[in-house]
Formats: C-alpha cells, sequence, structure tokens
C-alpha cells in the first residue's frame, strides 16, 4: 500500500549554480538545463520568458539528463 506522505512528496531536481563575473560585479545563476547547441538553448530561453514552459518543466528534462 502506498503511503499518503509519499503521493504528494515533492520531486527533487539535479541542483547546479555557478557565478558568472561581469562589469558591474558577480552574479549568481541556476542551471535549469544543459544543451549541445546554441540554438537550442535560446530556443527554451525564449519560450521559459513568454511563459510557454516554466523553471520547472526546464527542470525536470534536466533532471533526467546523464551527467558528469
Amino acid at each position: 500500500m502506498v503511503k499518503l506522505r509519499n503521493l504528494f512528496k515533492r520531486k527533487e531536481y539535479k541542483k547546479g549554480y555557478f557565478i558568472h563575473e561581469t562589469v558591474n560585479g558577480f552574479k549568481l545563476c541556476r542551471i535549469l538545463n544543459e544543451y549541445d547547441k546554441e540554438q537550442d538553448a535560446m530556443d527554451d530561453l525564449l519560450k521559459l520568458l513568454s511563459h510557454k514552459v516554466t523553471q520547472e518543466d526546464l527542470l525536470e528534462v534536466y533532471s533526467k539528463k546523464q551527467s558528469w
């Protein structure tokens, strides 16, 4: 039997962050996904900014990828 608390357990995603240096200082950035092609990353960025996908959508795809 499935325990009730397991039904509503929050999904755990891979977490990745990096520090980006700019002229004005440093920015802490969160990795939402990894891409082989720049165009694929740009497409997902546009979808994210136009609310066609959410950060959680991208993180779900990222969490299923083999990395490192």
